[in-house]
C-alpha cells in the first residue's frame, strides 16, 4: 500500500503545517504528503485533482482540508481498508471552533443527499446535508473533509473533481460517482477534527458554487427530463466542458444507473397533502420546550442543536446547547411557560 495525503490550501491558511504534522503521524511511514496551493483560485476540487495527478506512485488517495487533526492512526487504518477492498470512506468528523474531540455530542457521520434541497445559498439540487445518524456504516454521501479512495477508481470513473470549475460539490460528486460504480460510500469508525471557520480563504461567491453544481448535474443526471428539471430548479445552464463530457461518458459505463440511484438514495422533495399545516414546526425542534428561547443559533440561524447539559434553578430550566451546523455554544432558558431572554 502506497497512500498519498492530498492537502489543498490557499494563501491565508494558518494551520497548514500543523495539519501536515498530524497527517504524517496518522498515515505512518511510506506515505506521501502532498500540499497543493491554489494560486489561481480554481477551488478545492481542481486543487485536489492536481494533487491526485501528482501522486503517480500511490494507489490509495487520502484528501483532507488544511485545518484538521487526526486521531491516532485513523488515516492509515482508512487507507488499509480501501487497499483491501474498493471503497469511498469518510471518518466521524468533529466539526467545531476548537478543532478537537471535546465536543463529543456534535460529531457528524456522513451525510444525506437532498434531491431538491435548500441551504444558506438558496435552492440547491443534489445537495448534501449532515446525516442525523451517528454510527459508522453505509451512507448516501461522505462529509467532513477527510475522504479515502483508490486512485485507479478515480480515473476509471471520469476524474469527477476535475470537472468542478470552482468551490463546492466535491462530496456529492464523489459519492454519486461511487454509488453508480457499485461502491457504497461508508463512514469509517475513526475520528478526525475539522475546524469551523466563519471566514474561509476559499472563494465562495454564488456564481462559482452554481457553476460546479451545474457541471455535476450535466454529468451525473442521465435522464434528459430530470436534468432539465434540476437545472431549472437550480436556475443555471449546463456546463459542457471536456471534463464534464469525460465524467459523463465514464458514468454511462458503470454498473448502476441514474434511475436506480434516484429511486434508492436521495431524500426527495416532500409533497404536501391537502389541508396540511404549512406552519408546522420542523422535526428538528422537537427537543425544545414550547416557550424556550433562542431556538435559532445567533451565528448561523440553524434550529438544529444538541443539549450537552441541563441545569434546573427553581422554575427555570437552563439547557446548554451546541449548534449542529457551526458548533457555537449557547444557553436556552425556559420558565414555567414564560419565555425569557438571555
Amino acid at each position: 500500500m502506497k497512500p498519498a495525503v492530498i492537502i489543498p490550501w490557499r494563501e491565508g491558511e494558518t494551520e497548514l503545517q500543523s495539519t501536515i504534522d498530524s497527517a504524517a503521524a496518522s498515515i505512518g511511514k511510506g506515505a506521501t504528503i502532498i500540499p497543493v496551493e491554489d494560486k489561481a483560485g480554481d477551488g478545492p476540487a481542481m486543487t485536489r485533482h492536481r494533487g491526485i495527478e501528482a501522486a503517480t506512485d500511490s494507489d490509495v488517495i487520502v484528501i483532507v482540508d488544511a485545518h484538521m487533526t487526526f486521531d491516532g492512526d485513523v488515516l492509515r487504518a482508512m487507507a488499509r481498508d480501501v487497499a483491501r477492498r474498493p471503497g469511498l470512506l469518510c471518518a466521524k468528523c468533529y466539526h467545531n471552533h476548537e478543532c478537537s474531540w471535546e465536543c463529543a455530542a456534535t460529531y457528524y457521520a456522513g451525510a444525506d443527499v437532498h434531491y431538491m434541497g435548500e441551504d444558506q445559498n438558496g435552492k440547491q439540487a443534489l445537495l448534501w446535508k449532515w446525516s442525523k445518524e451517528q454510527q459508522p456504516g453505509p451512507r448516501a454521501c461522505i462529509g467532513g473533509a477527510c475522504y479515502v479512495f483508490r486512485r485507479s477508481w478515480y480515473y476509471e470513473t471520469g476524474q469527477c473533481l476535475s470537472a468542478l470549475p470552482a468551490w463546492g460539490c466535491d462530496e456529492e460528486a464523489l459519492s454519486i460517482t461511487a454509488w453508480l460504480s457499485g461502491i457504497q460510500p461508508r463512514v469509517f469508525d475513526g475520528r478526525v477534527a475539522h475546524r469551523y471557520r466563519a471566514k474561509t480563504p476559499w472563494a465562495r461567491a454564488a456564481r462559482p458554487i452554481l457553476m460546479s453544481r451545474a457541471a455535476m448535474i450535466a454529468a451525473v443526471v442521465a435522464d434528459a427530463g430530470d436534468r432539465a428539471a434540476l437545472l431549472a430548479y437550480q436556475g443555471v445552464q449546463p456546463v459542457e466542458s471536456e471534463q464534464v463530457k469525460r465524467w459523463r461518458a465514464a458514468l454511462l459505463k458503470q454498473p448502476r444507473t441514474w434511475e436506480q440511484w434516484k429511486a434508492e438514495v436521495p431524500i426527495m422533495p416532500k409533497v404536501k397533502q391537502p389541508g396540511e399545516n404549512k406552519r408546522a414546526a420542523p422535526a428538528s425542534r422537537a427537543n425544545y420546550g414550547a416557550t424556550e428561547n433562542l431556538r435559532l443559533c445567533p451565528k448561523c440561524q440553524s434550529d438544529k442543536s444538541v443539549v450537552t447539559n441541563t441545569r434546573q434553578v427553581g422554575r427555570l430550566t437552563i439547557r446548554y446547547r451546541t449548534c449542529c451546523e457551526c458548533g457555537r455554544k449557547r444557553m436556552t432558558r425556559q420558565e414555567s411557560g414564560v419565555s425569557t431572554a438571555v
